[in-house]
């Protein structure tokens, strides 16, 4: 009676490890790319996912659509199948550089590159992204008919941000607060339609992968940031997505 007890107790441990598991991958696979999630979850172990959130060097990348509110009030509900394939576009082209997806506000995308794993290149991965994305856009604005025809701003900036899994076990959001987060949102606002915006902090962390553009130093909203317009990618350096 013993041995069974102990064996029914094991089962229901493993039964309960096996579901928390689940209920975490499901979480993360809304923000990581399938590879991140596997090494995310065999980390994490017991799920103790608020030990997950720490002080890292990122890039982070916002990317909205120019006018979505007078195109929203111009096709009225039709304008959620459009947001859905931009959000379904968007996401693929950041997981396929390596990034997270941070969350999605109206019609903005917030990318973070260097959380939950950071690496040598996650400025570059990000610069490169932002590319792709604006490539990506206008192949579905190619799509879409000429009624719903718009533009995308995107928006870099790199530094010290706090990345990491917050909420409970009802709600878990992947979450980036600092500094970076703030400007690349205020930067991505400030740009124009078609047009992609990066700190001096993401071109020197990018290196001379990239043409781009100074256009001076931008007060936004109280806080002085030198900005660059991204260009293109300088063809000598082009290497494959994410390396």
């Amino acid at each position: 009676i013993a041995q069974l007890s102990a064996n029914g107790a094991q089962q229901a441990r493993l039964k309960a490890k096996a579901q928390n598991e689940e209920k975490v991958r499901r979480a993360l696979e809304r923000f990581h790319a399938p590879d991140v999630v596997d090494r995310v979850v065999k980390e994490l172990g017991k799920g103790n996912l608020a030990a997950k959130v720490e002080e890292k060097t990122v890039t982070v990348l916002v990317a909205d659509i120019a006018g979505f509110s007078a195109l929203s009030a111009k096709l009225g509900v039709k304008v959620v199948d459009l947001l859905n394939e931009f959000y379904r576009r968007m996401s693929r082209v950041i997981f396929s550089f390596g990034g997270t997806v941070d969350k999605f506000i109206g019609d903005s995308v917030q990318a973070v590159f260097g959380a939950p794993y950071d690496k040598p290149d996650d400025a570059t991965r990000a610069v490169r992204a932002a590319l792709a994305m604006r490539q990506e856009f206008i192949e579905l604005m190619g799509s879409r008919p000429a009624n719903e025809q718009c533009h995308i701003r995107i928006a870099a900036a790199t530094g010290k941000a706090l990345a990491g899994i917050v909420g409970s076990d009802a709600r878990m959001e992947y979450a980036t607060l600092g500094e970076p987060v703030s400007i690349a949102s205020k930067l991505e606002s400030s740009a124009q339609p078609g047009q992609v915006l990066l700190t001096r902090a993401t071109v020197e962390a990018a290196g001379r992968k990239f043409q781009t553009v100074a256009l001076g130093e931008r007060v936004l909203k109280g806080q002085k940031v030198f900005v660059y317009e991204l260009l293109d990618e300088n063809q000598d350096w082009t290497t494959s997505p994410g390396v």
